[in-house]
């Protein structure tokens, strides 16, 4: 075997791996808060204009990626094809607690582009908080910045 072939089997490889598993190619962060923002988008059964933008301005903010509606259309189906609902919590323990953090502050920026927090999107928040071990303090004091966002004091 040729030392191109040798590389072409050997990106093969790596290109294979790197899809069965996002961690691989080390965007564990990107593809948590991906996955996040958009379960937060899908959690009131309605997707709103609103949220669909603030996906894009937090992943933008957070990543330096712009994505653009084939992107999200595909976060989509992914998420919804998740049964097991498994890949934030196998994911998150790749992240650094600041990772987790800034994760549930763009989750939370996407429920209240609205401008309301609803009761189930409240419990996904809870949930993928719980998912990534953040305590229930810490998501309360995410929450209270994010609805101090959308009414600023004079």
């Amino acid at each position: 075997m040729t030392d191109g072939e040798l590389l072409a089997q050997e990106w093969d490889a790596q290109e294979s791996d790197a899809q069965e598993c996002d961690l691989q190619n080390g965007d564990a962060y990107a593809s948590v808060l991906l996955r996040v923002i958009v379960i937060m988008m899908l959690a009131d059964g309605e997707i709103a204009d609103a949220e669909v933008s603030t996906i894009v301005k937090v992943y933008h903010q957070k990543t330096g990626i712009r994505l653009d509606h084939e992107a999200i259309n595909l976060a989509i189906e992914e998420t919804l094809a998740d049964k097991e609902d498994s890949f934030v919590q196998m994911a998150g323990a790749a992240l650094s607690a600041e990772q987790k953090v800034e994760i549930l502050r763009g989750a939370a920026a996407v429920s209240m582009a609205d401008n309301a927090l609803g009761d189930t999107e409240g419990s996904y928040l809870l949930l993928v908080a719980e998912q990534l071990g953040v305590p229930g303090a810490e998501l309360s004091a995410i929450l209270q910045e994010a609805a101090a966002s959308l009414h600023p004091t004079a």
